[in-house]
């Protein structure tokens, strides 16, 4: 039953029936919707008696108490009395009569004796329609079996159940609190506990003024469209305007790519403007978020590696496991050593090139993005502004060490990194990321690249 301590305290309370549907009634006329199809003019709604808001149905069960009739007023029918039934674990409605309510084809009478399945109802208010609704609408992933399934696939059928996959939710289990933006926990087959998070993907990319980080940026947001299967949205963070970027990236119909408009001075503000994205409406309500340096050319579906990471509901970012933090400046070395802290010997630092975050909304996000920008202001400000000469790759190894504790494990075995020859790259296993040179190069030796993973495909397709 759901929490009505919760749910009952808004007024007024719908009615859904046996089959998940709401009740609606234009004149003499009754009839069901669907959650995601109503008429809210015409839904029934009922006034609880507040002794009954207060209730606490776990607590009552937990500690044996008896549960009192209560009293509530209908739309339609005037005052009646509502018991909690033990059997369907849903309320029934009775009139001075001794009747029960039921819907029986277009009508709701009270005509039973007795009240069984289709005499039980479960009252809730428009906000836990709207969390219903919000489910619906979106993409989920199982944390149980990674499965992904399509609110659009989710139905409602018989005893009270929302039906996702092979999943089977009590409704009358659960509360509010449930369902949150970016996850939901609910009852499945009255008592197992599961949890589904959002996956809503967005991917940025930061690319400003020179002509190689814009051919750069072209190519890797080719690779995502053409061979990475990524049709989610793109944010170019860059002093150019979208219909540069869109015409750049040979992407002029595409709009779900937009540009975060940011104006950078130096070389510090070109790689740490990747930290700002909180507060920014454009990063909300995406689950993963994932950053990319422009220099990343993906050859292979990567939903495999944003569900994953997904998953974890972890900061993720590919190991650099040649690269040591106790002695490689790039990874942090320097800010390690000046702190005192005494890493193990054998940990390796990551790449900051790919992060992939949770969401903007999440707390151990914010935690890390503000830390993030905030060390990299007192740095500069104590050490001089071009003390990092990785600066933002410094910072985010040094915080992960101190306190954040970044996780390597899920996405580094996607990771290739190219700094000689690309062709040493045949497996399309997820991305390759160039580095070692100029920029201009770079841009040189991610089309070859590009090519190869082109033509690959075109092989692989013809046999």
């Amino acid at each position: 039953m759901m929490l009505l301590r919760e749910f009952l305290r808004r007024l007024p309370m719908y009615l859904i029936s046996y089959n998940g549907e709401v009740i609606h009634n234009n004149g003499d006329n009754y009839y069901t919707k669907k959650i995601n199809d109503l008429n809210y003019d015409d839904i029934i709604n009922v006034d609880i008696d507040p002794v009954y808001q207060n209730m606490n149905k776990e607590d009552d069960y937990i500690f044996l108490k008896e549960q009192p009739e209560f009293y509530c007023n209908f739309e339609n029918f005037g005052k009646v009395t509502g018991i909690y039934n033990k059997k369907t674990r849903a309320v029934s409605f009775k009139n001075n009569d001794g009747k029960y309510l039921c819907f029986e084809g277009n009508n709701l009478v009270f005509t039973r004796d007795e009240a069984n399945l289709w005499e039980s109802f479960c009252p809730i208010d428009e906000k836990f329609i709207k969390k219903l609704q919000y489910v619906i609408l979106n993409k989920w992933i199982s944390k149980r079996t990674g499965e992904i399934f399509d609110g659009k696939n989710i139905t409602f059928c018989s005893d009270f159940i929302m039906k996702i996959g092979t999943f089977s939710i009590d409704i009358r289990s659960q509360h509010v609190a449930d369902f949150e933006e970016y996850k939901f926990i609910g009852f499945c087959d009255t008592w197992k506990f599961e949890e589904f998070l959002l996956y809503n993907p967005l991917i940025y990319i930061t690319a400003y003024s020179s002509k190689s980080v814009l051919n750069q940026l072209s190519l890797c947001v080719r690779a995502l469209r053409n061979f990475a299967d990524f049709d989610g949205r793109i944010i170019v963070m860059s002093n150019e305007d979208t219909t540069s970027i869109r015409s750049i990236c040979s992407m002029d119909g595409d709009d779900n790519i937009d540009v975060d408009h940011m104006d950078p001075k130096d070389f510090v503000g070109y790689v740490c403007s990747k930290f700002s994205i909180l507060g920014k409406d454009i990063y909300s309500g995406y689950q993963p978020v994932m950053y990319l340096d422009p220099d990343i050319i993906f050859n292979s579906d990567l939903n495999k590696m944003l569900q994953e990471a997904t998953l974890t509901e972890d900061i993720c970012a590919p190991l650099e496991d040649f690269h040591r933090v106790q002695t490689h400046v790039p990874v942090g070395a320097g800010l390690i050593q000046l702190d005192s802290l005494t890493p193990s010997p054998y940990a390796a630092g990551f790449n900051g090139g790919t992060i992939i975050f949770p969401n903007t909304d999440n707390t151990k996000v914010k935690e890390f993005l503000d830390a993030a920008r905030r060390s990299i202001t007192n740095i500069g400000e104590f050490f001089g502004r071009d003390f990092n000469l990785w600066a933002d790759q410094e910072v985010i190894n040094y915080l992960s060490i101190k306190n954040f504790n970044i996780n390597t494990s899920c996405i580094s075995k996607y990771a290739k990194y190219v700094d000689h020859n690309p062709s040493i790259n045949e497996n399309l296993t997820g991305f390759v990321h160039f580095w070692g040179h100029d920029s201009d190069k770079k841009s040189e030796l991610m089309k070859i690249y590009f090519d190869k993973v082109e033509y690959i495909r075109y092989k692989l397709e013809k046999s």
